[in-house]
């Protein structure tokens, strides 16, 4: 894969994004690209986070990587259990750290 189609994977293409705030933070919304989903802060290009969720009877799963800190995440479980709920405690702890405080 060039380096162009790699870029192209790694940016929301979907003009609609949600209107309600992600995480229950204010700004905090959501978009789409090639079946990853990408956290955005307004006015800036560089996501907050990128990432995916998966589910198979016995197995979930929830990938997500912090390009502004260089981290990935990986929730893995051999049950079915609300790997979404704990990737968003993450989030917002994520955000409140890097973003919040940043700003303060």
């Amino acid at each position: 894969m060039g380096r162009s189609y790699a870029d192209s994977l790694l940016r929301p293409h979907c003009p609609f994004t949600s209107p309600e705030p992600r995480l229950g933070l204010p700004g905090l919304y959501a978009q789409n690209g090639y079946g990853l989903e990408f956290l955005m802060l307004p006015g800036r290009e560089t996501p907050f986070c990128i990432g995916k969720d998966g589910l198979n009877p016995g197995v979930c799963a929830y990938a997500t990587y912090y390009p502004q800190n260089h981290i990935t995440l990986v929730l893995l479980a051999n049950q079915d259990c609300n790997v979404w709920e704990m990737t968003r405690r993450v989030q917002r702890e994520m955000f409140r750290q890097n973003w919040l405080d940043s700003r303060l």
